[in-house]
């Protein structure tokens, strides 16, 4: 069975909810003097983290995702949720002298957010992934989703090296690197994925028009949240409609969500545009749960959803089995 490389972060969010909004409470005047606080109604703990997130949404698709990246001594309680999930966590590297990856993230009722992150053992590279590629063949695909600079740098090369197709999923991580590196990472990709601010500060760091960008992907896709995704070819744009969700609680997560379903639909030779379908409905449920991994979907809900909002489709019969 071929499988992802799931690369990125393994994390502990904190994820706690402000009553009001942000910008009520910071003076615009004044901001090279901030000093703000802000007090949640509510804290949970999650299981979190780029690699975790979409290996998460992969395994509900019927996928067999192999995660890659590096933990702290704190790992226990995440391995055992892996474990219970059967997400294979053997190439997760553990580092007894530092902490798992952290995250702490608080939303206002407007659905903004502001994350204050503790990379930890993310920032540790020491294995080689030429290592892991050897002990697994059947690896076809691989993404390398946001992570710690350096670590996101080494595992894009030995990718090249090794001609194995991956998307480039910066997120978070954009600011770290500079034009040269912003242009290494994109040469070896086939697919990039920004959200609708990140592709504005992505070509302005990179000094790129999108043309130019295009030129050297195969696939451009844009994010615009609840309003849906774009996929850019060089001469062609193809818009893809949000699954509207029940209700929303977090948003937190829903990007890694939608990765899963373009990885879905590429394992199995389906057009791009059936992955961005299947990755928004992944999303949908994300939106309507606490937390990156808080949400489940029956096989049948899920077809029907896919429905609702982009009609029938044979796909649906042949890339899934009934449990």
């Amino acid at each position: 069975m071929s499988k992802v490389l799931v690369m990125g972060s393994i994390a502990y969010d904190y994820i706690m909810r402000f009553s009001d909004v942000f910008a009520n409470h910071i003076l615009p005047d004044r901001l090279h003097i901030l000093n703000v606080c802000f007090t949640a109604q509510s804290l949970s703990k999650n299981f979190g983290g780029t690699a975790g997130n979409i290996a998460y949404s992969l395994k509900l698709l019927q996928e067999e995702p192999l995660v890659c990246a590096s933990v702290g001594k704190d790992f226990a309680e995440y391995k055992t949720w892996m474990d219970k999930l059967g997400i294979d966590s053997g190439e997760v590297e553990i580092y007894q002298d530092e902490w798992t990856a952290s995250a702490h993230i608080i939303t206002d009722k407007n659905e903004n957010q502001i994350t204050a992150f503790h990379g930890g053992a993310m920032f540790r590279s020491d294995v080689p992934l030429s290592r892991v590629l050897s002990r697994h063949p059947e690896i076809e695909y691989a993404i390398v989703s946001p992570d710690g600079r350096d670590r996101m740098l080494k595992n894009a090369k030995e990718l090249q090296a090794r001609n194995l197709r991956y998307i480039y999923d910066p997120g978070h991580s954009l600011p770290s690197f500079n034009k040269e590196e912003l242009l290494f990472l994109t040469k070896g990709a086939f697919l990039l994925v920004l959200n609708d601010y990140e592709i504005h500060l992505f070509l302005e760091k990179a000094q790129l028009t999108q043309a130019e960008l295009l030129k050297m992907l195969t696939y451009l896709i844009v994010t615009h949240g609840g309003k849906g995704s774009t996929i850019y070819q060089q001469n062609k744009e193809t818009y893809i409609k949000a699954v509207q969700p029940h209700k929303v609680v977090d948003p937190t997560g829903a990007g890694d969500a939608y990765r899963g379903g373009l990885l879905k639909a590429l394992l199995h030779r389906l057009p791009l545009e059936i992955g961005a379908q299947l990755g928004a409905v992944v999303a949908c449920y994300t939106v309507e749960e606490l937390g990156t991994q808080g949400y489940r979907f029956s096989l049948n809900d899920f077809k029907q959803r896919f429905r609702e909002t982009y009609g029938d489709h044979p796909c649906l019969g042949q890339i899934f089995k009934e449990v």
